[in-house]
């Protein structure tokens, strides 16, 4: 009986608040300068409350030869984190940047697929910089199979281009298409690079999606036969 309580408690307190969905830290060490553009794409979540949850790109990516010229580097490079977002348990090391490449990175996007099948009230949050001649919007499209994308001008960002992090949020909540779904794909497209620099980069770290956890029939069941439980011990 004590376990049926247990599992009823564990259940009301999650649909009382938000839960991690997926979570993305990227690794714990910041790799070396020679080596920080080795990243192995898709990139999976540090954390999944259950499902296929990872991170694609259709921006240039390592070519995987050993030491590459600037093009084979591809976009995406790992330099130091930050705390802002980062969720307790967790260590702030690296942080994924884009970088402008002379403006190869413009127009490319970073698409975060993750699960939501037993989730409502989707919002999803990361820390956001931006060098000065890194991009100036970040565009948001969502998706349920990956292919169509509907476009969300609401959640748009610009970046003040500070080189400072700063806390952004997508509040996804109103979007009930996204609520339930085996697979939810959130596309961010990068534009408003400098087409003259090469370094100048955007970057995101500990990008976490939450949502409110909705109890499956069965721990709904469990929910009844514990308060059925209950009811009785006291009569």
């Amino acid at each position: 009986m004590k376990i049926l309580a247990a599992v009823a408690a564990l259940a009301v307190g999650s649909i009382a608040s938000a839960d991690m969905v997926a979570y993305w830290t990227f690794p714990d060490t910041v790799p070396p300068g020679a080596d920080n553009f080795k990243i192995t794409w898709p990139l999976s979540a540090t954390f999944s409350a259950g499902g296929i949850a990872n991170a694609s790109t259709d921006g240039l990516v390592w070519d995987g030869t050993p030491a590459p010229a600037a093009t084979g580097q591809g976009l995406f490079q790992y330099f130091s984190g930050t705390t802002v977002n980062l969720q307790p348990g967790y260590v702030a090391g690296s942080r994924l940047a884009m970088r402008s490449l002379s403006g190869a990175a413009e127009g490319k996007s970073i698409t975060w697929r993750f699960d939501t099948s037993n989730y409502k009230d989707i919002v999803m949050t990361f820390a956001e910089r931006a060098t000065g001649s890194g991009a100036t919007t970040i565009s948001i499209s969502t998706s349920t199979d990956g292919v169509n994308f509907t476009a969300a001008p609401a959640l748009t960002i610009t970046s003040p281009r500070d080189s400072n992090f700063a806390l952004r949020t997508l509040n996804m909540a109103s979007m009930d298409n996204l609520e339930f779904q085996s697979a939810v794909y959130v596309k961010m497209t990068f534009t408003g690079f400098s087409s003259s620099s090469s370094t100048g980069n955007s970057a995101l770290d500990n990008v976490l999606v939450s949502g409110t956890f909705v109890p499956t029939p069965g721990t709904l069941a469990v929910l009844g036969l514990a308060g059925l439980v209950a009811r009785r011990r006291r009569n």
